[in-house]
């Protein structure tokens, strides 16, 4: 696989540095092979990561009109994290 730019991968890195927390990317165009690594071995809670799988899911709805941008919506919490027990 191709590795992005350094001068990107610099980019990258410099407006990650004062970020409080652990961050963590992997990034790849399925189209060119290209790709980005930055604590990609990195463990997370399977909570953290659902509220982007939720997100995206929710733009998608908006986008194709399926969702109101003034909708409420309940989200339940139904599944166990093997990761710390949560």
């Amino acid at each position: 696989m191709n590795l992005i730019s350094e001068h990107t991968a610099s980019l990258i890195n410099r407006h990650l540095q004062p970020v409080q927390g652990v961050v963590s990317i992997y990034f790849v165009d399925l189209n060119t092979g290209t790709e980005f690594k930055f604590n990609e071995n990195e463990l997370f809670n399977t909570a953290s990561l659902m509220k982007v799988v939720v997100g995206l899911q929710l733009v998608r709805l908006f986008e194709s009109d399926k969702l109101d941008e003034n909708a409420t919506i309940k989200l339940k919490n139904s599944f166990a994290s093997k990761h710390d027990n949560s």
